[in-house]
């Protein structure tokens, strides 16, 4: 009995220390292929080591970013973010594309803003040309002023600084106006 004690300890040990680096089932085999692809290069780190943020993965006409987390985006022609999740500090976007659900972006300038999805939240520095809306329960808050658009869904919140244009509303209980 005591033999097989002292053979369990050091497997027990060894697995309590693979499940404190790792998600359980990804240290158990399964699960590895649910992990989203992610686009860090970071290497992954003992708990304690301070880790640089995720980057997007910048390409000649766009930043886009497919995993969840918090990230910092420089000037882009366009800001992609396709996912659930996801937050975003960008620098001044041509336009801004969103494809998911509870994601936010806080970006300098965006000349357009165009959302699929439920949750999401966007504030934009400057003045943003125009707007598209696919979704409920989402915001999109224009420091200077937002020009035309189209909300499709409901509970959206569209409002600026220095007003907003013309927006096609489409949906059900959406608010759209000037800041008060």
């Amino acid at each position: 009995m005591i033999r097989r004690v002292l053979l369990l300890a050091p497997l027990v040990l060894l697995v309590g220390a693979l499940t404190a680096c790792t998600p359980l089932s990804t240290a158990l085999g399964g699960g590895a292929s649910e992990r989203p692809e992610t686009t860090s290069s970071a290497a992954p780190r003992p708990s304690g080591t301070p880790v640089s943020p995720p980057r997007p993965t910048v390409g000649a006409a766009s930043c886009t970013i497919n995993a969840p987390g918090a990230y910092q985006a420089p000037d882009c022609p366009a800001l992609i973010v396709n996912g659930d999740g996801i937050t975003v500090t960008a620098g001044r976007a041509g336009a801004i594309e969103i494809h998911g659900d509870r994601n936010q972006v806080l970006a300098d300038a965006g000349a357009s803003v165009q959302i699929e999805g439920q949750d999401d939240q966007i504030v934009v520095g400057g003045d943003v040309g125009g707007i598209e809306i696919h979704g409920d329960r989402n915001e999109i808050d224009g420091q200077g002023r937002i020009g035309s658009g189209r909300i499709v869904g409901n509970d959206n919140a569209v409002k600026a600084a220095a007003g907003v244009g013309r927006i096609d509303d489409e949906g059900a209980r959406n608010s759209v106006g000037a800041q008060p």
